[in-house]
């Protein structure tokens, strides 16, 4: 789950850490000036709040065993650190670590053996969180996730329940990670300038400010609350800090750092979907839009290795824990198993990161109104009509729903809002109104996954489908959406899919109608037409929105025929031999063709004196005997009709019906008789 390492909102949660991080509260000494030297090491900081009371009470038996020690009952040996814990940079060549001793050069050094110990006297800093400074969108990757504000609401609410109903219990202060900095930024482009460990003094600690690299949502939550009485009692004006300090060389190393201190901090609530998909697009707008390398990738070793660093990034602002984990991992490109492993791990979310910006405001938009309960779900209802149940002590936003359970993907755990919604007329007497929630799941990531292929523009109509109830946000749909007419995203997909190879082949078939010379099939020429467009120069021929919804019947049976067809023909990149080949291909069906061929040769006059059977088809009931007469005019005598087979078959083959055709002399009107 998402956590932010040094957040204190994960000390409401209730929940209980291991014995290991239990145990890791240490005996402390002051110094003046608000230094702290640690006799000991709390690393983790993750003790809840009667554990860092019982903790500074008695201290732990590995606590008892360094007192001892050092009260002369033995000697005390450093604790040493595996390197492999050691954060590590991807702005070093791959494969290397980062020097962890380095980076924590107050807490750590290397023995003669070159091994990572903690110092004998580990220093500590007490850091007003009024210096911590937000982290520009601009600026470089300090942390590994933005500052949300959801999280933050999470925080400040969870120390005011806290500070107001159970006075007794401890908050406990877990050390934020910071990088300190000589002034705050100001504009863009302007980034911070750090300060060099080697210039930087523990007793001039205030005269700098600092980014956290772990810590952020604490820091933005405490200094919400200054001027409240909680700011003052709970002295928050002094909050324990840990330094840090890589080089440019090794500056993904600070993104390390707060991936590790969050995965080991596994207390704080999960991040929205929503907000993960923001802070990811954030990265993308930053890192100038980059997209996976098309064609050939032999001679683009670079754009290969920013791509896939980029894909890092990503991985690190995703909600799943899992992702965290596969991120940290320092490997090759060559590790095939590993790039594919990154890549497999964000196809739910890179078709929407790197959307069009139509596209991702309007699937903003879709997760606002999904939030409210105001879209279907699986069983064609929206949960604003579904009857809620009564919840007295509910909390509103997106939190871990009991009534959800079970984990999902692995490391993520399913979230939901608890929407309010009327009580229902059986409600009894003690329960209040506005105390009745339905829960809104968050939505199926996979149904992203679902969109890899589909063009902004396509993107953009199967979410206003959805947004205007006549789609449904589910990957397959069910038997009380398939009797609404109500598809799912696999559904529409697939509807987008024939759309697309109908547009190529109409203008093939265009193309040869009008015998057009071969330099017009290129990309941007204005033979290309949008299907806005063909209905609109069409239209007196013939074609409609309706038709062309019928015209997707002739393609039936053909996924995999239609799933040849990659591009839509307003992005037309591919060759005329690459249309040739999908009309010459043998699944290809002929009766679209053939049906093309009569719009593009028809005439005003003759659409005008053919069938229209959408306008003037008449349906007579006859209750006796539960039949219906359906009444289709053509304006041809009965003795043509063996010409306008085809036009017939057309009409009455969505009829399982006797056939009659009666002979009516003089074309006439349906209301005069």
């Amino acid at each position: 789950m998402g956590g932010d390492g040094g957040d204190v909102g994960e000390r409401a949660s209730g929940k209980r850490l291991s014995k290991e991080e239990g145990e890791t509260a240490s005996k402390k000494a002051r110094r003046s000036g608000g230094l702290t030297i640690r006799k000991g090491q709390a690393m983790g900081g993750g003790d809840l709040a009667n554990r860092g009371a019982e903790a500074a009470r008695e201290p732990s038996g590995k606590s008892k065993r360094k007192v001892a020690a050092e009260e002369g009952d033995g000697q005390k040996k450093p604790r040493m650190r595996k390197t492999v814990e050691a954060a590590s940079g991807g702005e070093r060549p791959v494969g290397e670590e980062c020097d962890e001793a380095a980076a924590f050069w107050l807490e750590y050094e290397r023995n003669d053996g070159d091994e990572i110990v903690e110092k004998e006297l580990p220093v500590q800093l007490l850091i007003d969180p009024r210096k911590v400074c937000d982290i520009l969108p601009w600026e470089r990757y300090y942390n590994h996730r933005s500052l949300n504000r959801e999280t933050v609401d999470d925080i400040k609410d969870a120390m005011l329940s806290q500070f107001r109903e159970k006075k007794w219990k401890i908050w406990t202060k877990n050390p934020l990670v910071l990088a300190p900095i000589y002034k705050p930024v100001t504009r863009r482009p302007e980034k911070a300038d750090r300060a060099y460990k080697d210039v930087f003094k523990p007793e001039d600690k205030d005269k700098y400010y600092y980014y956290p690299v772990n810590g952020q949502h604490t820091v933005a939550a405490v200094k919400e609350l200054e001027g409240e009485p909680i700011f003052d009692l709970w002295k928050m004006h002094s909050w324990p800090a840990r330094v840090v300090w890589f080089s440019d060389r090794d500056f993904a190393g600070y993104r390390q750092v707060s991936l590790n201190e969050n995965t080991r901090h596994k207390i704080s609530k999960q991040r929205s979907q929503k907000a993960a998909f923001l802070d990811m697009r954030e990265t993308w707008e930053n890192e100038g839009r980059p997209v996976a390398i098309q064609g050939n990738p032999s001679g683009k070793e670079a754009k290969k290795r920013a791509f896939f660093k980029f894909q890092k990034l990503l991985l690190g602002k995703s909600p799943n824990e899992a992702h965290w984990t596969l991120a940290k991992k320092n490997l090759l490109l060559a590790d095939k198993e590993y790039v594919a492993a990154v890549g497999n791990a964000l196809r739910q979310w890179m078709p929407l990161v790197t959307a069009g910006d139509d596209v991702f405001r309007k699937a903003m938009e879709f997760y606002a109104k999904w939030a409210e309960g105001k879209l279907l779900g699986g069983d064609g209802k929206t949960p604003l009509s579904r009857s809620g149940k009564y919840i007295p002590d509910k909390s509103s936003g997106l939190q871990a729903i009991p009534e959800i359970g079970l984990k999902g993907a692995a490391g993520e755990t399913k979230m939901g809002w608890p929407v309010r919604v009327p009580p229902p007329p059986t409600k009894k007497k003690m329960q209040a109104d506005d105390k009745f929630f339905v829960v809104v799941k968050e939505p199926d990531m996979f149904c992203w996954q679902c969109l890899a292929d589909m063009t902004d523009v396509e993107k953009l109509s199967i979410l206003d489908d959805i947004l205007a109830l006549r789609g449904v946000f589910v990957q397959s749909a069910g038997g009380h959406l398939k009797c609404q007419h109500k598809p799912g995203i696999k559904d529409m997909v697939a509807t987008r899919k024939v759309d697309r190879v109908m547009l190529r082949m109409f203008h093939y078939i265009l193309f040869l109608e009008t015998e057009e010379d071969e330099r017009v099939w290129r990309y941007g020429s204005h033979f290309f037409r949008t299907k806005g467009r063909l209905l609109e120069e069409f239209g007196t021929q013939g074609l409609t929105k309706q038709v062309l919804v019928e015209m997707r019947k002739h393609f039936e049976g053909t996924v995999e025929y239609v799933n040849t067809c990659k591009c839509t023909l307003p992005h037309e990149k591919e060759s005329l031999d690459d249309a040739k080949r999908l009309y010459d291909d043998d699944r290809f069906p002929k009766s679209f063709e053939k049906f093309v061929r009569s719009i593009l040769r028809q005439t005003k006059e003759e659409v005008r004196d053919t069938i229209r059977a959408s306008g003037d088809v008449r349906h007579i009931k006859w209750p006796d005997l539960n039949r219906v007469t359906s009444l289709i005019p053509f304006a041809f005598p009965p003795s043509q009709a063996h010409s306008h087979v085809t036009a017939i078959r057309e009409v009455v083959r969505h009829y399982v019906c006797n056939l009659w055709v009666l002979d009516l002399c003089d074309p006439t009107l349906l209301t005069d008789w």
